[in-house]
């Protein structure tokens, strides 16, 4: 690409340096503003000769041409006697302008420092193409000049910034500040202006009630002591107009402060938001954990009512027969009364009386006592299952009293329950957790394992293991679990017969049973086709503490 004659006459008009070349055909030009007043000396060497317009549209050549471009340049040294000698150019520090003009030409050292009107420069050669030579004046970087340059750049950094920044020195007067504090905090100009204190933006903000209600002067006594304890500080502040500043302080070594203040309006809405959203959410799962556990109740409470109502149907037949019985003998009592006071009974008709009361008194001996260990099993299991008490039992025999307590249930199907105990073993546990666990295990299987199954088993195993755990299995051979369910069955609510009156919460239960109260651990293992088993093992002798499935309890 090539660059314009007047496109690079702008870009040296706006740089403080100065380029001195010659070019083709001994002209000799000057750019930049350093060169102003070098220019009338330097053209008197060629005078026939005038300068360019802005606009000629002389092309540039690359950097890759500039020998090209000089290859016929001719010497600047008689126009820099010129200059020299017109004082335009002065040498300092004692050394003579041959000798400055020796070292330019020759390129030697790191450039002569000459005077150029008041200002020190730098005269520096770059090129020297083909007898022609190109040269640089630059001014002479004095301490006051670099620090003014850097505290332009930081000005020109603050101004940069999305947020708002203050400088003040230790004796809190405003030496630094970009516009953003102005818009931010919608201060007018003047209060910045040079003298500005922070006091004063203490004072502004007070009477304006930024601070909120209370005495001004009181409040800018309390922060213009903050401010003179020159500690980091860090804090959020509610403007009336609803916009959220987060203001931030760090101290400078030697007394002073930097503040920033940061629009974080956006942020902070967007976190109300968030904290509003995560209430929400924790209420929601407070209310659905208040819901799963009054599931739960309801749950156990359920299969305490199918409990007493197939217990109340099994109770119904010893006690309808114990009914009859009593009946009928207390009909034929009277009538052998009837008979023995007319002086008309036969041996014959007493000993009849004699057989049907033996009968009858069976039959009512029979009946009660089944019906006793039926009100007995039901009494205690249902206890068990609501009170959730810690007591010492046989597990074998109690494992039988749980199934008794089924048998309405288990005796409308023709499958078989096996029971494989060890005799005598006492466990210190909760059996109301037991029998839940077991209940719900075999109206489990009940439901959902022996569909198109004419006769299947049910068994119960159960093992004292070295650690003093209770290792219990219970396993049907019905059609098995599909693989894609096993890692579901213990969630809630999930269930694949909720048609069929499937809760979704008994195998759940089961879990929470096990790991909650028991404090054991649960695993299951299913082929389909060929059965399930679950496993649990739990302590012979529970520790003290437990967690009810519905909540905490000691």
């Amino acid at each position: 690409m090539t660059l314009q004659y007047s496109d690079l006459l702008r870009i040296l008009q706006v740089m403080d340096v100065g380029v001195i070349c010659d070019e083709s055909q001994g002209r000799i030009r000057c750019y930049g503003p350093l060169c102003a007043s070098l220019s009338d000396i330097l053209e008197a060497c060629d005078p026939t000769e005038s300068k360019p317009a802005l606009d000629d549209a002389c092309e540039i050549a690359t950097p890759g041409s500039l020998s090209v471009f000089f290859e016929k340049a001719l010497s600047l040294k008689e126009g820099l006697h010129a200059a020299f000698a017109s004082e335009a150019l002065a040498p300092v520090d004692g050394e003579t302008a041959e000798a400055v003009l020796d070292a330019v030409l020759n390129g030697s050292g790191q450039g002569s420092v000459v005077l150029h009107g008041r200002r020190r420069v730098r005269l520096l050669r770059v090129a020297r193409p083909a007898g022609g030579l190109i040269l640089l004046i630059r001014p002479e970087r004095t301490t006051a000049d670099t620090n003014e340059a850097k505290l332009n750049l930081f000005r020109t950094t603050l101004e940069m910034l999305s947020d708002a920044v203050t400088v003040v020195d230790k004796d809190l007067n405003i030496v630094l500040w970009n516009q953003n504090l102005l818009s931010f905090l919608n201060f007018p100009p003047s209060l910045v202006a040079p003298g500005g204190t922070l006091i004063d933006l203490f004072w502004y903000n007070a009477r304006r009630g930024e601070y909120g209600e209370g005495d001004p002067e009181e409040q800018v006594r309390h922060r213009t002591a903050l401010a003179r304890q020159w500690k980091s500080h860090a804090f959020q502040r509610v403007r009336p107009d609803g916009r959220v500043l987060e203001i931030r302080g760090n101290p400078i070594p030697g007394g002073g402060f930097v503040t920033t203040y940061t629009d974080i309006t956006a942020r902070a809405r967007a976190e109300s938001e968030l904290r509003a959203a995560k209430d929400r959410v924790e209420q929601a799962l407070e209310d659905l954990r208040a819901t799963q556990n009054s599931l739960l109740q309801a749950e156990k409470m359920a299969s305490l009512g199918g409990l007493v109502a197939g217990v109340a149907h099994e109770i119904n037949t010893p006690v309808g027969i114990g009914l009859t019985s009593a009946s009928t003998l207390a009909v034929v009592t009277e009538e052998i009364r009837r008979l023995y006071q007319n002086d008309d009974m036969s041996q014959e008709e007493f000993e009849n009386y004699l057989d049907m009361a033996s009968e009858a008194a069976r039959l009512m001996m029979v009946n009660m006592n089944r019906a006793a260990e039926l009100i007995r099993s039901f009494k205690q299991v249902a206890v068990d299952q609501t009170s959730a008490e810690r007591r010492e039992f046989e597990l074998g025999s109690y494992i039988h009293e749980v199934l008794l307590s089924l048998k309405p249930a288990l005796k409308k199907t023709p499958h078989a329950v096996l029971v494989e105990c060890p005799q005598a073993l006492i466990v210190d546990s909760y059996p109301g957790a037991l029998s839940q666990i077991i209940t719900n295990f075999v109206m489990n299987a009940l439901l959902h394992a022996f569909q198109g199954t004419e006769v299947g088993c049910l068994t119960i195993s159960v093992k004292r293991m070295d650690d003093d755990q209770i290792n219990l299995n219970f396993t049907d051979n019905g059609k098995g679990i599909p693989s894609e369910y096993l890692s579901k069955i213990f969630d809630p609510f999930f269930t694949t017969r909720r048609s069929a009156g499937g809760s979704g919460l008994g195998l759940h239960v089961v879990y929470n049973l096990v790991t909650i109260t028991l404090q054991g651990k649960i695993s299951v293992e299913s082929c389909e086709g060929w059965g399930t088993r679950f496993s649990l093992s739990f302590p012979r002798v529970a520790a003290s503490m437990i967690k009810d499935v519905g909540g905490e309890r000691e």
